[in-house]
């Protein structure tokens, strides 16, 4: 069945003048390292590479860069965190997805210039996250971000992910915290250890931290791919499934942040749900 999707636009955008843009593309052609010609694959042009990728010997193109944010009642968060990546990434075409708020999550979002996707009931950060993918893919990004609301993911550190794509030729990159864990929480630095392990041999590759949300992935990997879950599992389920698709999976290095927010994480409902898509993951794999 075929999914369609109502946007609601920006109040206010940001767009970039064609001389600027001409400006940063010299700059590339100068200090960029890496024109390959060779190959099709996409080359990083420099440290404000998010507006402009070599893809084979066609030329310069602008290429589309998408953010998805699943967010429950989040607005005392969202304005800040859209206006640092608006600052950052001006050229990024944000999507915040109301999954059944109580507070203004959504009307905030609009404000500060994000397009907007409300769920009328709470469904889930995976139906959230679903609903995402699908716009993703019907605007026709070529790479998607995901972040969550709430401010734990740093703008300032976008870059790396897609400097790391392209550099290793990788089709998801996943951010992970499990570098440095001084200032994480004991029990969830072991539950994240634990289950990430579990994920990983899963998978078939190494994912030091499945339950990071911060992600980029090229949005082709995203097309036809089918779940079963919609929660908090999803995170963990999507990973399993583009590695058995033959896509390639690294990940960077991220801050640990930890502020004033409250989690949506149910614990006991969640360990459950977690074994639940193990069990069901094991029986698709093997049946």
């Amino acid at each position: 069945m075929a999914t369609h999707l109502q946007f609601s636009a920006p109040i206010s955008g940001q767009s970039r003048s064609i001389p600027s843009c001409l400006l940063d593309l010299a700059a590339a052609c100068m200090f960029s390292p890496i024109l390959d010609r060779s190959r099709s694959r996409f080359s990083v042009l420099g440290s404000r590479e998010a507006g402009y990728i070599l893809r084979s010997i066609q030329g310069y193109l602008p290429v589309s860069i998408g953010v998805i944010i699943p967010a429950l009642n989040a607005a005392p968060f969202i304005p800040a965190l859209l206006a640092e990546i608006h600052q950052l990434h001006s050229e990024y075409r944000i999507l915040v997805v109301d999954d059944g708020s109580s507070d203004r999550t959504g009307e905030v979002a609009r404000a500060a210039g994000a397009e907007v996707i409300r769920h009328p009931v709470n469904r889930g950060k995976g139906a959230a996250l679903d609903t995402g993918h699908h716009w993703a893919l019907a605007t026709g990004h070529e790479w998607v971000y995901t972040m969550d609301a709430d401010g734990q993911h740093l703008p300032n550190e976008m870059q790396q992910f897609l400097t790391e794509a392209v550099k290793k030729q990788w089709d998801v990159v996943v951010g992970t915290r499990m570098a440095d864990t001084s200032d994480m929480p004991w029990i969830r630095e072991a539950t994240n250890k634990f289950t990430s392990h579990v994920i990983s041999l899963l998978a078939g590759c190494t994912i030091p931290d499945s339950q990071s949300g911060y992600r980029l992935f090229r949005t082709a990997c995203l097309e036809g791919l089918k779940l079963r879950t919609k929660r908090y599992d999803t995170e963990s389920e999507v990973l399993v499934r583009l590695a058995w698709k033959g896509h390639r999976i690294g990940s960077v290095p991220i801050s640990t942040v930890y502020g004033e927010e409250k989690s949506s994480i149910r614990p006991l409902q969640d360990t459950g749900r977690f074994f639940r898509l193990v069990f069901w993951l094991s029986v698709d794999r093997f049946s």
